[in-house]
């Protein structure tokens, strides 16, 4: 062996013994032949350069008499080693890191490149930050680059990126803690590419890539735990040349380069995201890939290793996911069946179940294109928005024949925002239910803010359901409808920003709404209706400061609550007739005080179907509670043109007065249709 300066790295190309030692004291590194004199170092190797790799022979074992970490770099070194890299510690022994930048190190070592065949200290495998690129791990014939037993493993590529390739297994390690994290690059041929059998904790994290010329890329043994979802898609037959990617609520995630012999593959995923694989031929065109049994978004709701046999190119059956749409798409429902086309002019349709997707919990989907849906035929037809968060730079359009049967849009623990649903053109449809879904786990909600209305199907047949789980509606007009049977019901809440909570553009012939539903606004509901259900609205002359409640109770039954905003004045509920309700409020902070509107009356009874109003709302005055029930003329009569325009207030005492100065026409006087001659 050549003589070594003290602290410096130690260069292996200097190195003439058949077998070396490197140990970490309390003093630092130092080598030495076994049984020979040790000599310190800095903890850096050396050996080999970019272009011309070192063939080293020597056997190389790794010791840790501290109990500290000890980081050995392998800086710049270019090795093939016919021994690879061992240790030799106790499990009381403290942890060893091995530290690459900018290395290349292979082995056709049997027992591994960096490995220990018994149970050790923990072990680390790093990318150094200050690398200028990837290093890289090689096993040649039955060498596992990263190989250990019953060991506490973390393999870390960093933001420089860490590839490991073998004929076997890259990564082995059995019945311990392992993590496998940063950029990883896992590619193997005949055997699992990350094998922890009866692992006690695996994770992978999502910029890791695995892939695999044999079944399994990934294997955790029958007793082995996942501790974060493990993806985990199959090939009978591997694809030909070209790339596979991996998408994670649209976004790419990962891209595999094919080549006609890697046929699984896998990521390490994210609870509640939703994954799609594409695959591109070289030369050839992008397609959506499904497993055998048709899916085509793979999203866990728990940590395991997550496994699709049979991938394949979809037929088209799966979910719609947003993010792939390349343009305006029309979503068309024949026979209930569901396909869709990218445009007007005769597109090739593409089937698919029924069910959008796009954005998840965390990450919103900014969806620019139109999106339009047809319904011309009798029969069921069911859309359901699944676990969706979009942005929409476009309405959701319908055009649907106005004789055909129910259209069911189903809301699934979505959010939409932007913008809402209308008719195509402005155009009538047939009848719609937009519901919350039934399985849904949390309310919906569409908010348009103070750009346009959440929903707007003047014309429609149309029934609005919360169901149990909620559906909140937010917009200018938060609900604009008319000229047909319109049904409001279950944990529904109609919001208007800087209007109205509900009006009908035009008379609605049959209109319901049930108790519990909210509709609140800065305006209050305004239109002409024939209505068969009772609702009540109370209205303050100065919106509640922000953060208060405004609640509807029945007796000691919480019926309805309103958070306050600073904005909207006018408050209100779906009633049940002869039921008597009154109104608290509690500024943020506060005492919750009873209300009264400005005949004093604080107890309120619809006792026809109808809008029942009431004005002034107010602190009930101190000498005591009026139990007086509110009047059919309200306080004030506000009297709007057909188009909804505020034309002329009316105080009560002053009914009789209600025509003066209008001119001909038809107008809105509390809900009914009034004409002026």
């Amino acid at each position: 062996m050549t003589a070594q300066a003290q602290n410096e790295p130690l260069d292996l190309s200097t190195v003439t013994a058949e077998h070396i030692e490197l140990t970490c004291t309390a003093d630092g590194w130092t080598f030495a032949p076994i049984g020979g004199t040790a000599t310190p170092f800095d903890g850096v190797i050396k050996g080999g350069s970019k272009d011309a790799p070192l063939n080293f022979n020597a056997s190389v074992i790794i010791r840790n008499q501290t109990a500290n970490e000890a980081v050995l770099t392998f800086d710049n070194a270019n090795l093939n080693m016919s021994s690879g890299v061992g240790f030799m510690t106790n499990g009381t022994d403290g942890k060893v890191t091995i530290n690459l930048k900018d290395a290349r190190m292979e082995s056709s070592n049997n027992t591994g490149l960096i490995y220990s065949a018994v149970s050790c200290c923990p072990i680390g495998v790093k990318v150094d930050e200050s690398s200028d690129g990837p290093s890289k791990l090689i096993g040649i014939d039955q060498c596992c680059p990263i190989s250990f037993a019953d060991v506490d493993l973390i393999v870390d590529g960093g933001t420089k990126g860490l590839e490991i390739e073998a004929v076997r297994a890259c990564i082995n390690n059995v019945e311990n803690h392992m993590t496998i994290t940063g950029k990883v690059t896992a590619k193997s041929g005949n055997s699992s590419t990350i094998s922890s059998y009866n692992s006690t904790g695996l994770t992978i994290g999502e910029e890791v890539v695995i892939a695999s010329g044999y079944q399994n890329a990934i294997s955790i043994g029958a007793e082995g735990v996942a501790l974060n979802p493990l993806f985990h898609w199959k090939y009978k037959t591997a694809p030909v040349a070209g790339k596979l990617v991996i998408k994670a609520d649209g976004v790419e995630k990962a891209t595999f380069t094919t080549d006609g012999k890697l046929k699984s593959f896998g990521i390490g995923g994210v609870i509640g995201k939703e994954y799609t694989v594409y695959y591109t031929p070289d030369g050839g065109t992008e397609k959506a890939q499904q497993d055998a049994d048709g899916t085509t978004a793979f999203k866990a709701d728990a940590n395991g290793l997550m496994e699709y046999s049979g991938m394949m190119e979809s037929t088209g059956v799966g979910a719609l996911n947003l993010s792939t749409l390349t343009g305006d798409a029309i979503l068309t429902c024949t026979d209930g069946k569901w396909k869709y086309v990218l445009d007007e002019d005769g597109a090739t349709e593409l089937p698919f179940s029924g069910v959008i997707k796009g954005g998840s919990k965390d990450t919103e989907l900014a969806f620019e294109h139109g999106l339009l849906i047809r319904k011309r035929v009798n029969g069921a037809s069911v859309l359901t928005f699944d676990n969706v968060n979009l942005k929409l730079s476009n309405p959701i359009k319908f055009q649907t024949d106005a004789t055909v049967d129910l259209l069911t849009v189903n809301l699934k623990d979505s959010k939409i925002t932007g913008k809402g649903f209308s008719p195509n053109a402005g155009a009538a449809c047939g009848p719609i239910l937009i519901q919350a879904d039934p399985s849904s786990t949390t309310a919906s909600t569409i908010d348009t803010g103070e750009d346009s209305n959440a929903i707007g199907l003047a014309g429609t047949p149309l029934t609005l359901d919360g169901g149990t789980a909620g559906l909140t509606l937010i917009g200018r007009q938060a609900v604009a409808v008319g000229a047909g049977k319109v049904e409001l019901k279950g944990k529904l809440a109609l919001i208007g920003t800087s209007q109205m909570g509900l009006t009908m553009n035009q008379p609605c012939t049959d209109l319901s709404i049930a108790e519990g539903v909210t509709i609140s606004g800065k305006d209050g509901i305004c239109g002409q209706a024939t209505w068969t259900s009772a609702a009540l609205q109370w209205k303050y002359i100065n919106a509640p400061a922000a953060g208060g409640t405004v609640e509807v109770k029945s007796g000691n039954d919480v019926i309805a609550t309103f958070t306050t905003d600073g904005n909207r004045r006018y408050f209100g509920i779906g009633a049940a007739l002869n039921k008597e309700y009154a109104v608290w409020y509690a500024p943020a902070g506060g005492t919750a005080t009873q209300q009264q509107d400005n005949t004093g009356t604080s107890v309120f009874k619809a006792t026809a179907n109808g809008l029942l109003a009431m004005e002034g709302m107010e602190d009930i005055a101190p000498d005591g509670i009026q139990n007086t029930e509110a009047t059919a003329i309200p306080a004030i009569s506000y009297v709007y043109s057909v188009d909804g325009r505020l034309v002329k207030t009316v105080p009560a005492a002053e009914y009789s007065t209600l025509k003066n100065g209008l001119d001909r026409g038809i107008y809105i006087v509390n809900g009914e249709k009034m004409a002026v001659e």
